[in-house]
């Protein structure tokens, strides 16, 4: 299941991650933060060996929270309890490569008709899972373009001939989405729309709202359950992205990243090494 699943980025990825955002050399992280450039350089190969006054220098250096990267480095990153929805979110965890990719299929109890949103690596691998839990999707909402997230789509889009396609405009998508677009006429609900490029020049998130405080951000790769997507096309984009989600979302909303397990507004506000 997503929920138990590995986190998508271990301490060295966060690290590696900041320094980027920051535009800070290693040499200067280490002089900084008096630790050694051999020990932060050793965590970029997941070789940790930093001591806990060490992590908290490495925060403050880096603007990063000191709980939530400790915790992190600890191996003991929090997360929280799925909450039950008025409406069924299917998550589909599937193959890339070493790692794994996530899918997400939305729809109300009983129904079969639904949303899923991105497709997965493997061409047929989406399809096999839909039809194997006879589902079928009426249309498929695209965070972005990389093929990780949009390989199955060719075979998905033979397998249900009448399923729209929605997401960036030119990424082979029937109706184009900005930011605001809400769509109402859905099996899943109400989708709003939300422009949160950064990790690359058109990449959308999308918030399924169901009956009362019921809803999931399908957060694509802008943010991760302890870290963020990378900055492929702007990190300063991405940064205000992540920070702008955090802060205009209800806290109880259920997080959907596009790799590793669920978790929520409320968790990353508190956790999340890049909240601060």
């Amino acid at each position: 299941m997503i929920e138990s699943m590995p986190l998508e980025d271990e301490l060295g990825d966060v690290l590696e991650k900041a320094l980027k955002l920051r535009s800070l050399p290693e040499e200067q992280l280490a002089a900084r933060s008096e630790v050694s450039l051999r020990k932060i350089k050793d965590a970029f190969d997941y070789r940790y060996d930093f001591t806990p006054d060490e992590l908290i220098r490495l925060a403050k250096a880096l603007s990063l929270n000191e709980v939530g990267l400790s915790a992190l480095a600890g191996g003991q990153y929090p997360l929280p309890t799925v909450p039950v929805f008025s409406f069924v979110l299917r998550p589909y965890s599937l193959s890339l490569g070493t790692g794994k990719v996530n899918a997400y299929f939305v729809h109300h109890p009983g129904k079969k008709e639904g949303i899923l949103f991105d497709t997965g690596y493997q061409p047929a691998e989406i399809t096999n899972c839909l039809k194997k839990d006879e589902l079928c999707p009426t249309a498929v909402f695209l965070t972005h373009a990389d093929s990780d997230h949009i390989g199955g789509l060719p075979a998905l889009q033979k397998a249900f001939p009448e399923m729209q396609v929605w997401g960036p405009r030119g990424e082979k998508t029937d109706k184009a989405v900005q930011e605001g677009d809400e769509i109402s006429d859905f099996a899943s609900g109400q989708i709003r729309v939300f422009d949160t490029c950064g990790h690359a020049e058109r990449h959308f998130s999308y918030l399924v709202q169901g009956k009362g405080n019921h809803s999931v951000l399908i957060a694509g790769d802008l943010i991760f359950a302890g870290s963020l997507g990378g900055a492929f096309h702007c990190r300063h984009r991405l940064w205000e992205n992540f920070d702008r989600i955090l802060r205009v979302l209800p806290a109880q909303t259920l997080i959907a990243p596009g790799h590793g397990p669920l978790t929520s507004v409320a968790n990353e506000r508190k956790f999340n090494p890049f909240s601060v």
